[in-house]
């Protein structure tokens, strides 16, 4: 990966930037800020579902009122109906029933949207990751192909008695190079 440094810049009021984990005046390659990257969002969604998992189940979605009634029924059979759900719809009409009168529309709490948006990123990130991997090990494996082709070049001329440092010989071997790259293309 020699070569591939990202040198990241200062911004013009000399604050360090972050960009793919890495600070503004860091030497990275772009591999290492990427697989940084994936790291710290991975550390962030773990985090975040603790925070999630710790929330009471009344908070997660908000702004909806209940009956009592409802309430105690969902803790005892442990089923919350969704929001935006025709359940969810089914109870907001049964507690309306109830005279329990609507504030507003439920939201979702900010940890829980925060967590989805993260995971979102996770999976661009890791995605992304997978990506310049998958692309290094090619250029790698193109990088062993090509020095395993010249030394069996290499060892072909001197077993056929040529002097592989002879120019006529060298170009004899690009030439063979070339058509051999020209078919495979």
């Amino acid at each position: 990966m020699t070569g591939n440094v990202v040198q990241f810049r200062r911004g013009q009021d000399d604050i360090p930037q972050s960009t793919y984990g890495a600070l503004a005046e860091s030497n990275v390659t772009a591999l290492e800020a990427l697989l940084s990257e994936v790291r710290r969002t991975y550390a962030h969604v773990l985090w975040l579902e603790d925070y999630v998992s710790k929330l009471p189940e009344s908070s997660v979605f908000s702004g909806q009122t209940f009956h009592p009634v409802q309430v105690e029924e969902w803790e005892r059979t442990g089923k919350y109906p969704q929001p935006d759900s025709i359940a969810w719809m089914l109870a907001v009409e049964q507690a309306k029933k109830l005279g329990v009168v609507q504030a507003k529309k439920p939201q979702v709490d900010l940890g829980v949207q925060q967590l989805l948006k993260e995971r979102q990123h996770l999976v661009y990130v890791s995605t992304q990751a997978i990506r310049v991997g998958i692309a290094l090990d090619e250029i790698e494996l193109a990088k062993q192909h090509g020095e395993l082709l010249v030394q069996a070049m290499t060892r072909f001329a001197t077993s056929v008695g040529l002097d592989p440092t002879d120019k006529n010989v060298v170009r004899a071997m690009l030439e063979a190079l070339d058509n051999t790259t020209e078919l495979s293309t």
